[in-house]
């Protein structure tokens, strides 16, 4: 009679299934959806935290670099040793023609304008841009570029001293002393630049 009983009951949940029993008969029946869902989850979640990452990495903060990483060491001796190496090659040849006591006074006027308003700013910027790319020590200020930036604006200041002489003497003493200025430069920075002489 029992035995009767539990086959009734058996043939019963088989015609009837309860809520629980569908479920799992669906989940049997259908494995290849459920890893296929597995899987679409497990690679939603990698993109997910990959795209994270990558937005969290762009929000960061840009830093300032002053270690030549847009302009590198190379392109340093390349854009701006030419022009040192230029206006102190100019800067020599105007202390022999300002040495030249036959010149008369309109002549030297001139040449001093023309070399301090051309050639001297120029020679002046280069090195100024040159000491702060190609001996930086990242965001640090070195003693060595200190000392080289002190020493090109210190030659500027002669400059314009020159530009304003009264006389040719004046004018040869503050030139004179750029000179000195842009020795120390170069001997500072070892440049392949000839030392002037004074």
């Amino acid at each position: 009679m029992v035995a009767f009983v539990n086959s009734v009951g058996l043939c019963a949940r088989r015609a009837h299934p309860s809520g629980l029993d569908t479920v799992r008969m669906h989940a049997q029946s259908r494995p290849h959806e459920n890893d296929a869902r597995s899987g679409l989850t497990r690679r939603a979640f990698v993109a997910l935290v990959g795209s994270s990452w990558i937005a969290g990495s762009a929000l960061q903060p840009a830093r300032a670099d002053r270690t030549g990483k847009f302009s590198t060491k190379l392109t340093a001796k390349r854009r701006y040793l030419p022009r040192i190496e230029k206006g102190s090659a100019a800067l020599s040849e105007l202390l022999v023609a300002l040495s030249n006591e036959s010149s008369s006074s309109q002549d030297w006027h001139d040449e001093v304008n023309a070399f301090v308003k051309t050639t001297g700013e120029d020679m002046a910027s280069a090195m100024s841009l040159f000491c702060t790319t190609y001996y930086s020590e990242g965001n640090k200020l070195s003693k060595l570029e200190k000392d080289l930036t002190e020493a090109a604006k210190s030659m500027q200041a002669h400059f314009r001293n020159m530009d304003g002489a009264k006389s040719r003497a004046s004018a040869l003493e503050e030139l004179r002393a750029a000179a000195q200025d842009l020795n120390s430069y170069i001997s500072m920075g070892k440049l392949d630049i000839p030392l002037i002489v004074v």
